[in-house]
C-alpha cells in the first residue's frame, strides 16, 4: 500500500447464519503480524481479488454466496473504506483475479461456469474500473466438469500469461493446470 503497509484478503463465514463477509487485512511489519481488518464485502461475499490502482484508489471483486457472481467494491483511501460499485460478471462467473496493464488499463480474469460453457473469461477497464468492457472467452473448457481460480501475469513483450485449473477437458480429463498465452489486441 501507499504507506509501505502489506494488504491481503481473507473471508469468514459465521458458522450459524452462513453469511460471509470479506475482509482487507493489512500488516505494518512485512507479514510478520497482521491487524486491523476492515470489511470489503458484507453478508453474502468470499474469495476476493485486489488490486491497488494508485492515488489511494483500491479495487475489489469478491465472489457472492447467492448465485456465485462477482461484485466490485472500490477504495478511495487506501482499504480503510468500501463502498460496492456493482456486479462485473454473471452468475456463475467466479473467482476472480484483477491485473494492472502496462498500457493503464485493469484487466479482470475469472473462470466461467455457466452451463454448456466452461472455460476462463476476461473483462478490461481504461477508467480505474468505473467501467467494464464486454467479456471475452480466453479458454472454453467444452464440456469440461470444472474449472478456474485464473491468474495473469503480462510478460516484458506485453504477451498477458494466464493459469487456471480444470477438469475433463478434450485433451486431458483429469484435473490439471492449464495456462494460456495471448496478446491484448
Amino acid at each position: 500500500l501507499a504507506d509501505g503497509a502489506l494488504g491481503a484478503s481473507f473471508y469468514m463465514q459465521d458458522d450459524v447464519t452462513k453469511k460471509s463477509n470479506s475482509y482487507l487485512l493489512r500488516s505494518e511489519d512485512g507479514g510478520r503480524s497482521w491487524g486491523d481488518a476492515v470489511v470489503i464485502g458484507p453478508g453474502d461475499h468470499n474469495e476476493t481479488a485486489l488490486i491497488r490502482v494508485g492515488d489511494g484508489l483500491m479495487l475489489a471483486a469478491a465472489r457472492t454466496q447467492t448465485d456465485a457472481h462477482l461484485d466490485l467494491f472500490a477504495s478511495e483511501d487506501e482499504g480503510c473504506t468500501w463502498s460496492l460499485l456493482g456486479p462485473v460478471s454473471t452468475a456463475g462467473q467466479i473467482p476472480a483475479h484483477l491485473l494492472a496493464l502496462a498500457d493503464g488499463r485493469i484487466l479482470l480474469v475469472f473462470g466461467i461456469r455457466n452451463q454448456g460453457l466452461h472455460g476462463v473469461g476476461a473483462r478490461f477497464s481504461d477508467d480505474g474500473g468505473r467501467s467494464w468492457g464486454r467479456m471475452r472467452l480466453l479458454a472454453g473448457f467444452g464440456a469440461g466438469t470444472d474449472g478456474g481460480y485464473p491468474a495473469s501475469v503480462q510478460l516484458e513483450d506485453g504477451t498477458i500469461l494466464t493459469a487456471h485449473y480444470a477438469a475433463r477437458v478434450p485433451h486431458h480429463h483429469r484435473y490439471h493446470m492449464g495456462v494460456v498465452l495471448w496478446r491484448v489486441d
